[in-house]
């Protein structure tokens, strides 16, 4: 089970610049957690 909270209008601004950039995600945790979250969000 994943617990992530993120930042009022982040998903909104996160699909904006996806459009522009290459995003990456950087985390401490695991392979795994990284793709599931970018997954969610992205």
């Amino acid at each position: 089970m994943l617990h992530t909270r993120l930042r009022p209008h982040c998903k909104e601004f996160l699909e904006k610049i996806a459009k522009l950039y290459e995003l990456h995600v950087f985390t401490f945790g695991s392979r795994l957690y990284a793709h599931t979250i970018a997954g969610q969000y992205l």
